[in-house]
């Protein structure tokens, strides 16, 4: 079985807000020299193709379509057992999940994947579209909500619901979207498997088409945080605690 985890690459979403800038024209995040690191939910993903390539030996490739420095999370997906990894290279600063999805799925027919594994949602845009675009363009069945899957001479996935879980099965080609879950939580690459990772393929590919998006950015804002501080003054420990719970009263934080 081959098992394919779709990656994408963000700036580090736990940069201080001081770093986080907005370029006016192009209205996308400027990188500054900050992290790029795996999307969250996309290492949930990789980490339940790897569950599955530990109990069943099956082959397991990232691939990232991208126009940032890849070098570190690749190395670091690698590192974490994937076999190889495939880097879709673009000028495109912003491709909407259309785009990107019509894009993937010309690379991702070069091969035969019986799974492709992916976040529900990405850490920085978020539109939780990439998965049923791609399932229609490549004709996959689709699942989406998933924290685990697991093989049994057919696919046997979890589904997270409102009151708990379902649990579905098929043996046909599936695309699953993956949520975070203690059970999918990436593990931490070992020092000997850091250095096995060099030397593990990496295929490189420029993409010079460019789709025309089907969404325009007229306008991004940031969102502006207050902090206001007010110190507690008293004689003693108690009266400042008095004082306190006095005005957490005020406020209606507590009753």
């Amino acid at each position: 079985m081959k098992i394919l985890a779709l990656t994408k690459l963000v700036i580090d979403p736990d940069i201080p807000s001081t770093k986080f800038k907005i370029d006016p024209e192009t209205k996308i995040q400027l990188g500054e020299d900050n992290p790029i690191v795996i999307s969250s939910y996309d290492e949930n993903a990789l980490e339940v193709a790897l569950k599955l390539k530990d109990k069943h030996n099956f082959e397991v490739t990232v691939m990232t379509l991208t126009h940032l420095d890849y070098s570190q999370p690749i190395k670091k997906a690698l590192a974490m057992g994937a076999d190889k990894a495939i880097i879709l290279q673009t000028n495109q600063k912003f491709m909407d999940s259309q785009s990107i999805a019509y894009l993937l799925s010309k690379k991702i027919r070069e091969d035969s994947y019986n799974l492709i594994l992916m976040g529900y949602e990405s850490a920085d845009w978020g539109h939780r579209s990439l998965a049923p675009l791609l399932s229609s363009i490549l004709n996959y069945h689709l699942i989406t909500y998933a924290y685990t899957v697991s093989y049994q001479n057919e696919w046997i996935i979890h589904k997270l619901t409102e009151t708990g879980y379902i649990t579905l099965k098929t043996n046909k080609n599936l695309i699953v979207s993956i949520t975070t879950h203690q059970e999918n939580q990436p593990r931490y690459p070992k020092v000997k498997d850091i250095m096995l990772a060099s030397k593990k393929p990496i295929i490189i590919e420029k993409i010079e088409e460019t789709p025309p998006p089907s969404i325009n950015i007229k306008s991004f804002q940031q969102p502006q945080t207050q902090i206001e501080c007010q110190i507690i003054q008293g004689q003693n420990s108690l009266e400042k605690a008095q004082k306190l719970y006095q005005k957490l009263v005020e406020l209606k934080l507590i009753t």
